[in-house]
């Protein structure tokens, strides 16, 4: 085998070890943030009317207590409306809005792992196929007899590699999307528990100034 031949026989065996662990590592993320994805999951209104009916009770303290204790972005959001209580109405709002959109962000930033996987894949099974292609040009170049066995041999693991960065990348882009979906549908629950947190803190500081003028 002349070195040509070797050089591009060990190129294809990394590019096939590589799309090996691109496939292992799509796994393990996917369904490590599905699962996270599915615990963060709190009915938000369930959730900010519970934290609501605290918050009447003047515990604002107890209320920060429940969103510490519930895991996921619905909980920082309300917990973050929560601790701006004494804002005025236009700023807790904002406080609100800006927490619901970092979570976002934050949700949006765990699929990014599959997206790399799914747009690197292709071009790792392109290069192990023209690395398999260059192999067999250069053992004919050489004047070895290649025979005919071996050169469907050759043919073979050229198309293989190929296939299998093809669906390397189309797993990825299935988990992609399995992930986007259950984020997506995360984030609405994110920005209805920022609107409802937002009237109920609102219902709170009202019924905590009524309160204090019947003192008076």
């Amino acid at each position: 085998m002349t070195v040509p031949s070797l050089v591009f026989s060990e190129g294809m065996y990394v590019a096939g070890c590589l799309l090996a662990a691109m496939a292992a590592a799509s796994a393990v993320v996917f369904f490590a943030r599905f699962f996270e994805l599915r615990r963060m999951r709190v009915d938000p209104e369930d959730f900010v009317a519970g934290v609501a009916n605290v918050l009447a009770k003047g515990g604002a303290d107890e209320a920060l207590s429940v969103c510490e204790e519930t895991p996921g972005p619905v909980s920082g959001v309300v917990a973050a409306a929560i601790r701006s209580l004494d804002a005025p109405p236009e700023d807790l709002r904002a406080i609100s809005s800006a927490a619901a959109e970092a979570a976002a962000d934050r949700l949006d930033r765990r699929a990014a792992p599959l997206a790399a996987i799914a747009q690197t894949a292709p071009l790792c099974g392109l290069a192990g196929t023209v690395m398999a292609m260059v192999k067999l040009v250069a053992e004919a170049g050489a004047g070895e007899v290649v025979a005919r066995a071996a050169l469907l041999d050759g043919l073979v693991s050229t198309f293989c590699l190929a296939g299998f960065g093809i669906a390397v990348a189309a797993g990825a882009h299935v988990m992609f999307a399995v992930l986007d979906s259950s984020a997506g549908r995360l984030c609405g629950d994110v920005k209805i528990a920022a609107a409802g947190i937002a009237a109920a803190v609102a219902a709170a500081r009202a019924a905590r100034g009524g309160k204090t003028e019947a003192a008076k």
